[in-house]
């Protein structure tokens, strides 16, 4: 391992690829990272429920450790007004402007769904989809019944809501007159001491209607093994209150599932940071 001093931070310019606003919703920055004389490689780190790659510092791990990644392309924790199928569509509008290259992906809890969300939609197009190589998946839930029943039933409450051809306007106002309002000014305290990025009760209320979106009911019909071409490793820990499914390699043709010690906490990444590290460096280092 290196020392913090031989540590590099990615040094990032946003990039839009979305132009104004759709239906009112917020264009996602995507942060863009060069390296001058690094690989033919891109690695891209979609973050989680809140939340984000440099709270955990995994782009400078493996910025420093490899020198295969001439590009590393993220974005920032979700929690503004947007849509899950809208960032899908950035992503993929980005892939066309991007050169060829080789890519793989690191997908952090709701990350892992997006990537492999993703990865599905790209089927429609090969030439795209042929540039994936491997997808690390951590603590990652693929549809609603991958949660555990408490978490299943906080996505439906919110889909409820989001079921009646409502706005992403009108669904947030309705939450917040909900019990889930509640819940964001109890937890706001605790929730800025965590991993969840989030300022304000709106902000969590943000990250709620994302993290719902993700998980509509057609993800509970994604094929098992359908993947194919791309290497799927999934991590997940050996005691997990949120997440009772953490296998997202059963979706490709190839892969493989870790399971670390420890647990599911807003904590758990710095508890297991020296193992999480090394099995990181391993995959995609």
């Amino acid at each position: 391992m290196l020392g913090a001093a031989e540590v590099e931070t990615p040094i990032y310019r946003d990039l839009f690829v979305a132009d104004g606003d759709r239906r009112g919703l917020y264009p996602t920055p995507l942060r863009i990272a060069r390296r001058p004389g690094g690989g033919d490689d891109a690695l891209f780190i979609f973050p989680g429920f809140g939340v984000s790659v440099s709270q955990i510092a995994v782009d400078a791990l493996l910025y420093s450790h490899s020198r295969r990644y001439g590009i590393i392309v993220t974005h920032d924790a979700v929690n503004y007004r947007t849509s899950h199928d809208f960032l899908l569509a950035q992503y993929i509008e980005l892939l066309r402007r991007l050169p060829m290259r080789s890519i793989n992906v690191l997908g952090l809890s709701l990350g892992g769904t997006t990537a492999v969300q993703l990865l599905f939609l790209l089927q429609r197009e090969p030439q795209l989809y042929r540039r994936f190589r491997k997808v690390v998946t951590l603590l990652s839930a693929i549809s609603d019944l991958d949660f555990t029943p408490r978490w299943q039933k906080i996505l439906r409450n919110i889909r409820d809501l989001s079921g009646q051809g409502r706005s992403q306007g009108e669904i947030e106002r309705i939450i917040r007159g909900t019990v889930l309002r509640v819940v964001a000014r109890a937890i706001q305290k605790n929730v800025r001491r965590s991993c969840l990025e989030a300022d304000s009760s709106d902000e969590i209320i943000g990250s709620f209607s994302h993290f719902a979106q993700a998980y509509a009911p057609s993800t509970r019909v994604l094929p098992v093994g359908a993947l194919a071409g791309v290497e799927i490793v999934s991590i997940g820990l050996e005691i997990d209150g949120m997440v009772r499914e953490a296998r997202a390699h059963r979706f490709a043709t190839r892969g493989r599932h870790h399971v670390l010690c420890g647990e599911h906490t807003p904590s758990f990444y710095s508890q297991l940071k020296v193992a999480l590290d090394r099995l990181l460096l391993d995959e995609l280092g």
